[in-house]
């Protein structure tokens, strides 16, 4: 307050020219006692709120660009944690239940103790990343193969070597009911703005990451698949029946392409800012690069 007050000296029209000092104006000594006048008062009370304002603004600006990154940086944490379960063959809660193949030739679960990694004729494939566009939630399903291999319905009485020798299907009972699916929130408000496949036009708002078999092409450094289902995600897709379908590789979904890259780009809760989480399947493994850009 007191260099406003100084700046206010100075500035303040002379109001009584006769008395000077060294050629600069003075006040009245009964003035500077009695201290501002009300619209001197409101002056620094402006100045003040704006110097406010402005801090606010930047701070909140800040705090905005803060919590959008740590969100981003959890997703992409997430994203790993999920990738890292496959390859390390990993099935969380799964001890509760048992396999089975059912009569259209594909596995559903049971309550049951011992297992999936007991059943002589299911094997834990992977798990499939849901990306719905306008919606803050990922989810993420566990997807189960045959052993054997398998045309429709009909069991070969084979070991299947590759992913498309086998029946597949996300974790579910006997009546279709989705079991075990994770649902991840994005953090601090952020929701999917769209997802994209490199190379390839379309909405891929579902990606598979799975066990390679032998004859799959896998290596000592990346035993996984990374599957691209062209399937168009709305709310209404979550947990449905539409969504068992393209996962069973029914059409459309009965073509599958291997991917290098899936893009999820992601909004902020403001909507002020976008970043690209890139899941990138090379030749050393999967791995996430996270860039804070507009997504094109």
């Amino acid at each position: 307050m007191r260099g406003f007050k100084k700046a206010l000296d100075w500035a303040r029209p002379a109001l009584n020219p006769e008395v000077t000092r060294e050629g600069i104006p003075l006040f009245e000594a009964s003035r500077f006692r009695a201290g501002y006048t009300f619209i001197e008062a409101l002056i620094v009370l402006a100045i003040s709120t704006s110097f406010f304002l402005g801090a606010m603004v930047l701070v909140n600006g800040q705090q905005s660009k803060t919590g959008f990154s740590g969100a981003m940086r959890d997703l992409e944490s997430r994203v790993r944690n999920y990738v890292s379960q496959v390859t390390s063959g990993t099935f969380p809660d799964s001890a509760g239940y048992s396999c089975e193949v059912n009569a259209t030739g594909h596995p559903v679960l049971s309550p049951a103790a011992g297992g999936i990694g007991e059943s002589s004729e299911c094997l834990f494939l992977g798990r499939a990343i849901q990306a719905v566009p306008s919606h803050d939630h990922l989810y993420i399903y566990p997807v189960i193969g045959t052993k054997n291999a398998y045309n429709g319905a009909n069991n070969l009485g084979t070991a299947a070597t590759g992913f498309n020798q086998i029946n597949t299907s996300p974790a579910v009972s006997s009546g279709g009911q989705f079991l075990l699916v994770d649902e991840y929130k994005l953090l601090d408000g952020a929701s999917v703005l769209k997802t994209s496949v490199a190379g390839s036009s379309g909405d891929f708002s579902l990606a598979g990451f799975y066990t390679a078999l032998s004859s799959d092409g896998g290596s000592a450094s990346n035993s996984l698949l990374a599957k691209a289902y062209p399937l168009i995600s709305t709310t209404d897709t979550i947990k449905s029946a539409a969504l068992k379908s393209c996962l069973e590789k029914n059409p459309p979904c009965a073509e599958l392409s291997d991917f290098s890259r899936w893009d999820l780009c992601v909004q902020s809760g403001d909507g002020n800012q976008t970043a690209i989480l890139s899941i990138n399947n090379t030749a050393a493994g999967i791995t996430t690069k996270l860039s804070f850009e507009v997504c094109s």
